[in-house]
C-alpha cells in the first residue's frame, strides 16, 4: 500500500477513535446529569432531553464502535472449528465470511437508506426537536464504516491466501 492511502486510513482511524472517546465521555456526562436531575428540585421537563440525547449517543456509539471493532477483527466469533483447520483453509473461510458480511451489509444499507430519508422529515418526541432520521443515520454510518474495514481485511486475507510471488527483479524475498 502506498503512503497516501496509509495516511488517509491513519487519519480516518484517529477520527473514529476520537469520536468514540468523545461520545463515551458525553454519554457518561449525560447519564450522570440525568441521575442528578432525579434527586435535585428541578422541573421534570428539563430531564426529557437527557434521555433522548442518551439514546442517540448509545446508538451512534454502538454502530461506530462496531466499525472500529471490525477494523481490529475483534467481533465475537466461535473459533472452535476454525482452529482445527489448516492455515490455507482457515484463510479461505475468512475470505468467504468477509464476502458474506459485505453482501449482508450492502443489503442492510440498501434497506436502511429509505428509512433514513423517510425519518428525516419526522421530528422526534421529547425535549429535543431533531429529526428521527438522525437515530437511523447512525446505522447507515456504521454500515459504511464496517464495509470499508471488511473490504480492507478481505483484501489482506486474500493477499495471504495467494501463493508467494517473486519480486519484479526475479529474486524472492
Amino acid at each position: 500500500m502506498t503512503e497516501k492511502p496509509k495516511n488517509i486510513e491513519a487519519t480516518f482511524n484517529k477520527i473514529l477513535n476520537s469520536s468514540v472517546s468523545v461520545g463515551m465521555i458525553c454519554l457518561t456526562l449525560v447519564v450522570i446529569y440525568n441521575a442528578l436531575l432525579r434527586f435535585l428540585p428541578i422541573a421534570s421537563s428539563q430531564m426529557a432531553w437527557t434521555e433522548e440525547i442518551g439514546r442517540l449517543l448509545v446508538l451512534w456509539l454502538a454502530f461506530v464502535g462496531a466499525g472500529v471493532i471490525t477494523r481490529e477483527e475483534k467481533h465475537f466469533v466461535i473459533d472452535l472449528v476454525i482452529d482445527a483447520m489448516g492455515p490455507r483453509l482457515r484463510l479461505f473461510c475468512k475470505i468467504f465470511c468477509d464476502l458474506l458480511m459485505i453482501a449482508f451489509l450492502i443489503i442492510l444499507g440498501w434497506e436502511t437508506v429509505p428509512v433514513v430519508i423517510d425519518q428525516m422529515g419526522q421530528v422526534s418526541s421529547g425535549g429535543v426537536e431533531m429529526p428521527l432520521g438522525i437515530f437511523s443515520l447512525s446505522l447507515l454510518v456504521g454500515i459504511l464504516i464496517m464495509i470499508f474495514y471488511v473490504i480492507r481485511n478481505s483484501v489482506n486475507h486474500f493477499r495471504k491466501f495467494l501463493p508467494e510471488t517473486g519480486r519484479k527483479d526475479g529474486r524472492n524475498g
